[in-house]
């Protein structure tokens, strides 16, 4: 019975302590509570080994797309902001891609299928970028619009959508 009682009490603080840990963790913010208005300087390699600075896309609008060649929205979504850098980038919008791999994977994936902007590449710098800009689960892909004066206007967790893309946009204009 002792046993019994002690294995029934055991299993409620478990079922508790399990409820808890689940609320907390899927309660966590998705964007930093306090996050950056202005872009930060940056440095990364792109895919072709050459360091880019952040103050290189200066007086730009940019959207600055985190994403992966292993992951499938990612995938998804470039031919949208190919198509963004090409119709846009006249007016001076600038796509970069900030990618979470190794140069070797990023510039084959990106001949494969004409990718027309830059892409700069990284690991642990990538993610620290990242959670600067707000992700703070490090999601992806993640895409933040910011103003030609370095402000930051808006930011998009996941996959965009032609209609999520436009609306990013427009708020630029």
């Amino acid at each position: 019975m002792k046993s019994a009682l002690g294995l029934a009490f055991a299993a409620i603080a478990a079922a508790i302590i399990g409820a808890l840990s689940y609320q907390a963790l899927n309660e966590r913010p998705a964007y930093s509570e306090t996050p950056l208005e202005n872009l930060p300087a940056f440095s990364l390699k792109d895919m072709h080994g050459n360091e880019r600075h952040s103050s290189e896309w200066q007086g730009k609008t940019l959207l600055l797309n985190f994403w992966a060649t292993w992951c499938p929205p990612c995938r998804k979504e470039i031919p949208l902001l190919i198509d963004a850098q090409e119709q846009h980038g006249p007016d001076g919008l600038q796509v970069i891609g900030i990618a979470l791999e190794q140069a070797e994977s990023v510039l084959k994936y990106a001949e494969e299928i004409g990718l027309t902007y830059p892409s700069l590449v990284g690991n642990v710098d990538v993610i620290d970028l990242g959670n600067k800009l707000g992700n703070q689960i490090g999601a992806l892909p993640f895409t933040v619009l910011v103003a030609p004066d370095g402000k930051i206007l808006d930011r998009h967790m996941g996959e965009l959508n032609q209609t999520q893309l436009d609306a990013l946009l427009a708020a630029a204009r």
